[in-house]
């Protein structure tokens, strides 16, 4: 009997033993019920094992290129030089015929090669081959201008001029401003002034602005002295319907209006100068 009780209790512990061991196997199958859950969180974790604990730059270029920003080209380099001609027609000036100006951005880049030929057929009375940049059009960018010289008793100066173009990043000729006389910038008033000597009894002012990127006269005034009265003859006009007419303002009027502005014709052109003899 007891041998029998023995035998019971000795298989009963076996098939306990086996049901605790089978299900100590089966319990992990519970311990997470999403799959997808269980791949992400293992390679999150490898991601950042590679990286020294950093997940990656989510920022940074995919294709591998440099985020730089883009050149504004609002600081150009001038590269100025003459061309000289030993038997020119100004040789008792200068031998300079040309002058050649390389414009290239902050990366050296070339935007422009600009040639000039002085006109050689009148030779001035003074010159130095002056180029300087200056806003001559008032819009915040650099401009080319190129001393032609001082010409007559009275000792006109003339400047050619290169407005720059931001949208095709190039300078471009204005042929009408080498007529203007004596030319001074007016910046408080976006006007270009100018003034001229016909002789000591006759002389005159004018005053030039930029209309829709041209360049245009808007006003001007003669004085002319009688010489048997000794009184000075006032002539005005303004632009009207791109004609210049007469306004039939008198002496008075005309010096109040004009008179602010006489101080600034005795001056010349100013700016960074990128070449001069």
């Amino acid at each position: 009997m007891n041998q029998k009780i023995m035998i019971f209790f000795c298989v009963f512990t076996l098939l306990f033993l086996t049901a605790c061991n089978q299900s100590d196997h089966e319990s992990p199958k519970h311990g997470n019920s999403n799959p997808a859950a269980e791949s992400q969180d293992g390679g999150e974790e490898k991601s950042k094992n590679q990286n020294t604990g950093a997940l990656p730059d989510e920022s940074a270029p995919k294709d591998g290129t440099q985020t730089d920003d883009m050149d504004d080209n609002s600081e150009l380099e001038y590269n100025v030089q003459p061309v000289r001609d030993e038997n020119a027609d100004w040789k008792d000036i200068t031998t300079i015929t040309q002058m050649q100006i390389t414009v290239t951005d902050k990366k050296n880049n070339e935007l422009q090669n600009i040639s000039y030929s002085y006109d050689l057929s009148y030779e001035p009375a003074a010159f130095t081959g002056k180029v300087l940049l200056e806003d001559v059009n008032f819009d915040s960018s650099d401009d080319i201008l190129l001393d032609l010289g001082r010409y007559g008793n009275q000792g006109v100066k003339y400047y050619a001029c290169y407005l720059w173009n931001p949208a095709a990043k190039q300078y471009e000729e204005i042929p009408e401003f080498q007529e203007i006389r004596n030319p001074v910038l007016n910046s408080a008033d976006q006007e270009i002034l100018s003034s001229w000597r016909n002789s000591a009894d006759s002389y005159g002012y004018a005053k030039y602005r930029w209309e829709n990127g041209t360049l245009q006269m808007t006003a001007r005034i003669s004085v002319d002295y009688d010489i048997e009265t000794m009184e000075a003859q006032m002539t005005e006009e303004r632009l009207v319907n791109k004609q210049m007419v007469r306004t039939g303002a008198d002496k008075e009027t005309i010096q109040k209006e004009w008179q602010p502005d006489t101080a600034m014709w005795a001056g010349d052109m100013a700016g960074k100068i990128l070449y001069e003899e």
